[in-house]
């Protein structure tokens, strides 16, 4: 009796790390910028998803700043098989992101498994509509992030639609999509998680410090 009830009261826990959803940012910057610096844009995503979610969300990260090809990444990505792939690309990082995409769109276990592939970053913010006529697979997060990957995870878990991720652009019957953007609460978000700090140290990066939000 004793033991049904132990493991009547650990069953939810036990049921949230086993079905713990895994997203995979990845970080996308310029070939041709050589300073390599902390993707502290990513790391206040992966803060804020940790603190809303907990042991709901499992996650990882790549960064192509240390020389990783696009067929890399994806061996990165087909280690983990994520259920969201975060792609954070900044300006002058066309060319990798859209050779990720092309090997994205023809990847077994993506379409099997129904990964989702987000884009967000300055670059597919400015050109979504470009992106997604030519990779009408993906969804286009557009401006601050926070918001929007929390509102992903629960699609994924199943509690919400695509139509309520705000700030979303992708492509259903035909058309382009947009949903309306929202206020990100600064002072209500998480802290940036500092899990490449150490990596970052080693390569005597810039290391980004947030003094302020809002």
């Amino acid at each position: 009796k004793a033991m049904g009830m132990y493991l009547q009261a650990t069953e939810p826990a036990l049921k949230a790390v086993r079905n713990a959803v895994k997203v995979s940012f990845v970080n996308l910057t310029s070939p041709r910028h050589k300073v390599i610096v902390e993707p502290l844009g990513i790391g206040a995503l992966v803060g804020d998803l940790r603190r809303e979610f907990g042991n709901e969300v499992k996650i990882s990260t790549v960064d192509a700043q240390f020389g990783l090809s696009a067929p890399q990444i994806l061996d990165e990505l087909r280690r983990v098989q994520p259920e969201i792939i975060a792609l954070s690309a900044q300006l002058e990082s066309h060319e990798v992101l859209t050779e990720l995409l092309d090997l994205l769109q023809h990847e077994p276990w993506v379409n099997e498994h129904g990964a989702r592939v987000l884009v967000g970053g300055n670059l597919p913010t400015n050109e979504h509509r470009i992106f997604l006529e030519k990779y009408p697979f993906v969804l286009i997060v557009r401006g601050e992030g926070e918001i929007a990957m929390r509102e992903a995870v629960r699609w994924v878990q199943g509690d919400l639609t695509i139509d309520d991720i705000p700030g979303a652009s992708f492509f259903r019957g035909g058309k382009i999509v947009e949903t309306d953007g929202t206020p990100v609460p600064a002072g209500e978000l998480g802290l940036p998680s500092r899990d490449s700090l150490l990596t970052m140290l080693d390569h005597e990066a810039d290391v980004q410090i947030e003094t302020s939000r809002g």
